[in-house]
């Protein structure tokens, strides 16, 4: 009897390895394949992300280059108004002082 009983536990314990092992290479062949796919998709987001990011700083120094042209445009004109309100009233003091001599020398 004890020797039925050894050779089932043996063909149980036979089996369960068998299957272990079987689970450890379905396991492995899974694995063996996910690393080259998850190298795969490292690449693409890394490619992805590289041109999200120069077409990022595309759009900051597109815009930063709008922005400056704006800027340049509207000091531009600051200057000409300026330019323009400083003759006027140059012109106003060179008639008021005019006015203020000939009134003197009269």
């Amino acid at each position: 009897m004890d020797s039925l009983l050894d050779r089932i536990r043996f063909k149980i314990y036979y089996s369960w390895e068998k299957s272990g092992e079987y689970l450890r290479l379905a396991c492995s062949s899974v694995t063996d394949s996910a690393a080259p796919k998850q190298r795969d998709a490292e690449a693409r987001i890394i490619l992805k992300k590289d041109d999200l990011l120069e077409k990022g700083k595309q759009t900051v120094r597109e815009s930063a280059r709008q922005t400056m042209q704006n800027l340049s445009r509207k000091g531009e004109e600051l200057k000409q108004d300026l330019h323009k309100a400083g003759e006027e009233v140059k012109s106003e003091i060179s008639d008021e002082f005019r006015k203020n001599t000939d009134q003197m020398f009269k």
